[in-house]
């Protein structure tokens, strides 16, 4: 577990020493099952495949495997794109009426153009901080607006 999760580290390094991975990698004691459930416990998965690619190390993954991780980055780049678009609508709109906002997290950076791959990240929704004077505070219980 310990040196899986320092291989982790390793692949996601922005200036990994390829020579070193490429030995790690190519080791009969790299235990790819539990690389994947690490990488997806830390939501890296896909982060992770996105590197190896562009090191070129994509030839040392089990054949499955880099078919797995390829599908589930392309499903998560057209999702990514998908809300990378439904980020400028809203942007837009706010805009629109004169609504101050920012977006965080993931979000942001998806939208500052910081990932060479949209399929890098994982996200899950869209945060956004809104400008307090245009939020309308209204209190409920059970339904009922007191």
């Amino acid at each position: 577990m310990k040196n899986t999760k320092a291989d982790i580290a390793s692949i996601l390094r922005f200036e990994a020493n390829e020579s070193e991975l490429k030995t790690t990698l190519s080791s009969n004691t790299m235990d790819w099952e539990w690389f994947v459930k690490a990488s997806s416990l830390q939501g890296v998965l896909t982060t992770a495949y996105c590197r190896l690619a562009q090191e070129g190390l994509l030839e040392l993954l089990p054949d499955d495997l880099s078919k797995y991780l390829k599908e589930l980055t392309t499903i998560n780049r057209n999702r990514n794109q998908s809300l990378l678009n439904q980020i400028k609508t809203i942007s837009v709109l706010f805009n629109t009426h004169g609504i101050h906002h920012v977006f965080v997290k993931g979000c942001a950076l998806l939208a500052s153009g910081y990932y060479n791959d949209y399929g890098e990240r994982l996200i899950g929704d869209i945060d956004i901080l809104v400008d307090l004077k245009h939020i309308q505070s209204r209190m409920c219980i059970k339904g009922r607006q007191l």
